[in-house]
């Protein structure tokens, strides 16, 4: 009989909860984007709102298969749902937080506010008026970063 060669098995320390949290926040900020509910997006891919809930909150696993069917939904490319994602928990920490203006990257599918605040931003037709909506927007941020570092001083 033939001596079996012994196979050394890689243990991967990837946490796939981590991938799963991040493409469902992925697709709860774009479904929230599109203006669907979860309901609506249950409709179309055949499954049942609460499926929708557990792939948003990471809790079920979103197949390859259901995921380039959502990707063909929302007309967008399949890396939209990895940008951002790190496997190292700190790095991916550290590259969606903003220590200057306290914005976490993670929680603006969270922050209802800021979604429809780029949903009507989006709908302005006139580009000059966008430009010009958002240079308020900024000249209010920056006046607002100023006033908190001079009461610092």
């Amino acid at each position: 009989m033939a001596k079996r060669k012994s196979v050394k098995k890689i243990v991967l320390k990837n946490d796939n909860s981590n991938i799963n949290k991040h493409i469902g926040t992925k697709l709860r900020q774009k479904r929230t984007l599109l203006g669907l509910s979860q309901e609506g997006l249950g409709n179309i891919l055949d499954i049942t709102f609460q499926q929708v809930q557990k792939y948003e909150s990471g809790i079920t696993k979103i197949s390859i298969e259901r995921l380039l069917d959502i990707c063909e939904i929302f007309k967008t490319s399949i890396s939209f749902f990895f940008e951002g994602y790190s496997a190292d928990k700190n790095d991916a920490e550290f590259a969606l937080n903003d220590e200057k203006t306290g914005f976490n990257h993670n929680n603006i599918s969270l922050d209802k506010r800021a979604l429809e605040l780029v949903k009507m931003f989006y709908s302005i037709k006139d580009p000059k008026v966008a430009k010009q909506v958002f240079n308020l927007i900024k000249s209010i941020s920056e006046q607002q970063s100023e006033e908190e570092f001079s009461s610092e001083d």
